[in-house]
C-alpha cells in the first residue's frame, strides 16, 4: 500500500497489482482520483492504490480519460495543460460525481464502504444539483417579478403620461372654447345664409336644431343644426298654408306654427311639426278663436299661447291658449291684454307670459305680463323698453327677458336690451347690437346663445352668447 504523503498532483496510480493501463488513474489538486471510467476520492481508496507508475500519462492520454467519462471540454483543458505540479487545472467537482459514472460504480463488485461513499456523494450532488436548481428558479422568479414589475411601472407611467397628455389637450380646449366664448359674449357672430330669404318669419330652438319657418309669401322651413353649424340649413317639409307674420314656438316635442298671412287673408288656422318624426310632415291644429297676423306665440306650463296681432280689421289685445294635454278641447280665452298690440313679442319665462312692445296706432316701448299661476288676476305692467320696438323679436334665456331689433316708427334697428327677471325693477339693460339692421326678424334662445335670423328681406342670421 502507498503512503499518501508520497502521491502528490498528476501522479499516475493502479487499483490493481498487475497494474494494467486500463486501470490506471490520475491523481487531481482536488483529492480526486480520475480512472477510466469512473471517479473517486484519493482518501478513501488509498487502500486499492496498490502501484505509483514513475512515468507520468502524457496530456493525450489524461484527455482520453476524461473524454471517456463524457466531459469533452473538460477534456480539452487538460489536453492545453502542463501535466504535474500545481499548473494542473482543478476539477469541477460536480462532474466528478456525476450519476452516469456512479451509476457504473455501482454494479462493479466493491467493498461496502466505497459504494457507500459513491451512494454519498451521489446524494450530495443531487442535492447540489437541487439547491442549484431552487436558487436559480428563486434567481428566475425574482427577475421575472423585477420584469413584471418593471413592465407594470412602465405601463403605469404610460398611462400618467396618456392621462396628463389628455388632461393638457382637454385644458388647452376648454381655455380655447372659454377665450370663444368670451369673444361670442362682446358682440354677434355670423351664422351660415338660410337658403332662402325670410321676412316675418318664425324662429324657435328645439331638439338641438334652430327653425326657421314661413316669412311673406312662404310656406317653407328648414333649420341649422346648432352641434353642427358649419354644415348650414336644411330643408324641412313645407307647411299647408304660407304664413307671413306668424308665430312659432317649441313644446312637447313639437314645432308649433300659428297664425300669419297667407297672402290673401289673417289666418285662424296652426299646424305642428312632430320633431321625432319629420317627414310625416305638418298636421293641423284646432283653429284659434280669432284671426291673428304679427302675434306672439310661446310655449309654457303645458300650453300654447297666442296672443295679440291684427285681425284684417283691427289691432287686438286679446289672447288664448290651446292646452297640448287636451288639444280637442280648442282654444280658451285669456284676459286681455292692457295694451292693443300689433307686430308685438312674447315669450314663457319665471312662470310668466311676457308680451311686450308691438304697436296700437303708435309704437310702444312698454310691457305686462300675465301670471301664469294666477291667470284671472290680469296683466300686469312691466319696465318700459330703452326703445320703441314694433316688428322685433322677443326670446327668455338665462333668467332674462330679450328683445331685438325691430322698427321704431322712424328706423329700422340693429340695438338690443334684456330685462333681468330677477330684478325686473332694475330696468332694461343695453346689450351690444347686432351686425345688421333686422326688422321682421325671428329670435330664439338655446345653447347659451340669443339667435337672430332673417327680417329686412334678409337671409342671413347671428347670434351673441348670453351663458357660459
Amino acid at each position: 500500500m502507498i503512503k499518501p504523503e508520497v502521491i502528490t498532483i498528476g501522479d499516475v496510480v493502479c487499483l490493481e497489482s498487475d497494474a494494467k493501463q486500463s486501470n490506471c488513474g490520475l491523481v487531481l489538486s482536488n483529492g480526486h482520483c480520475v480512472f477510466e471510467d469512473q471517479s473517486v476520492h484519493l482518501t478513501k481508496t488509498l487502500s486499492l492504490v496498490k502501484k505509483k507508475f514513475d512515468k507520468k500519462l502524457d496530456a493525450g492520454a489524461v484527455s482520453d480519460i476524461i473524454r471517456k467519462i463524457g466531459k469533452p471540454e473538460e477534456a480539452k483543458m487538460f489536453a492545453d495543460a502542463k501535466i504535474g505540479g500545481e499548473e494542473l487545472p482543478e476539477v469541477d467537482a460536480e462532474w466528478l460525481g456525476d450519476i452516469g459514472i456512479t451509476r457504473k460504480l455501482r454494479k462493479r463488485n466493491l467493498p461496502i464502504s466505497i459504494k457507500t461513499e459513491l451512494e454519498r456523494m451521489n446524494l450530495n450532488v443531487r442535492k447540489a444539483r437541487s439547491d442549484a436548481v431552487k436558487k436559480l428558479k428563486a434567481m428566475w422568479d425574482e427577475l421575472e417579478a423585477k420584469r413584471l414589475e418593471a413592465e407594470r411601472e412602465a405601463e403605469r407611467q404610460r398611462l400618467e403620461a396618456e392621462r396628463k397628455r389628455k388632461e393638457a389637450e382637454r385644458r388647452k380646449k376648454a381655455e380655447a372654447e372659454l377665450k370663444q366664448k368670451l369673444s361670442e359674449m362682446k358682440g354677434w357672430t355670423k351664422l351660415p345664409d338660410m337658403n332662402t330669404k325670410r321676412n316675418g318669419l318664425g324662429v324657435a330652438v328645439g331638439d338641438g336644431k334652430l327653425f326657421a319657418v314661413g316669412g311673406a309669401g312662404e310656406k317653407s322651413g328648414e333649420y341649422l343644426d346648432l352641434e353642427n353649424v358649419d354644415a348650414g340649413w336644411t330643408k324641412i317639409p313645407d307647411m299647408n298654408t304660407k304664413r307671413n307674420g306668424l308665430g312659432v314656438a317649441v313644446g312637447d316635442g313639437k314645432l308649433f306654427a300659428v297664425g300669419g298671412y297667407d297672402g290673401s287673408n289673417h289666418v285662424k288656422s296652426g299646424e305642428y311639426l312632430d320633431l321625432k318624426n319629420v317627414d310625416a310632415g305638418w298636421t293641423k291644429l284646432p283653429d284659434m278663436n280669432t284671426k291673428r297676423s304679427g302675434l306672439g306665440v310661446a310655449f309654457g306650463d303645458g300650453k300654447l299661447f297666442a296672443v295679440g296681432g291684427y285681425d284684417g280689421s283691427n289691432h287686438v289685445k286679446s289672447g288664448e291658449y290651446l292646452d297640448l294635454k287636451n288639444v280637442d278641447a280648442g282654444w280658451k280665452k285669456l284676459p286681455d291684454m292692457n295694451v292693443w298690440r300689433y307686430g308685438l313679442g312674447v315669450a314663457v319665462g319665471d312662470g310668466k307670459l311676457f308680451a311686450v312692445g308691438g304697436e296700437d296706432g303708435s309704437w310702444l316701448k312698454s310691457g305686462e305680463y300675465l301670471d301664469l299661476k294666477n291667470v284671472d288676476a290680469g296683466w300686469k305692467k312691466i319696465p318700459d323698453m330703452n326703445t320703441k320696438r314694433s316688428y322685433f323679436g322677443v326670446a327668455v334665456g338665462d333668467g332674462k327677458l330679450f328683445a331685438v331689433g325691430g322698427y321704431d316708427g322712424s328706423n329700422y334697428l340693429k340695438s338690443g336690451e334684456y330685462l333681468d327677471l330677477k330684478n325686473v325693477d332694475a330696468g332694461w339693460k343695453k346689450i351690444p347690437d347686432m351686425n345688421n339692421e333686422r326688422s321682421c326678424l325671428g329670435v330664439a334662445v338655446g345653447d347659451g346663445k340669443l339667435f337672430a335670423v332673417g327680417g329686412s328681406g334678409e337671409k342671413s342670421g347671428e347670434y351673441l352668447r348670453i351663458a357660459m
